[in-house]
């Protein structure tokens, strides 16, 4: 029987990516459990206006390069279009999609605060009962239940992707980023209002 690759797909805005992020990349790099770790930053947003896509991939590829070698072989920066050329907004349309063109095994990575909401989730319950168990990060403040069949790691990182865009809003200093992340921001002049 050939071998089944494991992949970690780990999603969200990143918008903009942020250390807490790059925590969590190598986390999940340095578990023997993943072949690779995609990321896959959604493209829209139901409640939130987005920073063009284009500028968000750039910023996570920098991100990724900022992985030490040895876990960064595993890291792919990936993104996702239907056959009308849109890309996949809900979850279990992008898991669908995948799993009818690859033949690995995909593990939704999502952090506590996004399991504590998953019953808002469009049909979460195909979700939590695929075979592949889900990979849940714990966040500070937000609990998730020690459910067996899901996979918990712990990231202490405690920034949000809100909270810096409200920093550079507010002309803060902003440290939670890598400084080539802040120089890209800086140079394409963005979160500026």
């Amino acid at each position: 029987m050939p071998y089944i690759k494991k992949i970690a797909l780990f999603g969200g805005a990143f918008d903009p990516p942020h250390l807490g992020h790059k925590s969590i990349l190598e986390i999940l790099s340095h578990l023997d459990l993943f072949d690779e770790i995609w990321i896959i930053p959604m493209d829209q947003c139901d409640y939130k206006s987005l920073t063009p896509i284009q500028d968000r991939l750039q910023m996570l590829r920098l991100l990724s390069l900022q992985i030490p070698d040895q876990d960064s072989r595993k890291i792919r920066v990936k993104f996702f279009h239907n056959e009308d050329r849109k890309h996949f907004s809900k979850s279990i349309h992008l898991i669908h999609y995948l799993e009818r063109q690859f033949e690995e095994k995909f593990f939704l990575v999502l952090g506590s605060d996004q399991f504590q909401k998953i019953d808002q989730w469009l049909q979460f319950e195909k979700i939590l009962k695929r075979e592949e168990p889900l990979v849940i990060i714990q966040r500070k403040n937000y609990t998730a239940s020690k459910d067996c069949k899901h996979i918990h790691l712990h990231c202490s990182y405690p920034i949000s992707s809100s909270k810096i865009r409200s920093q550079f809003k507010n002309h803060q200093k902003v440290s939670q980023i890598s400084p080539r992340i802040l120089q890209y921001i800086q140079e394409n002049k963005l979160y500026q209002n």
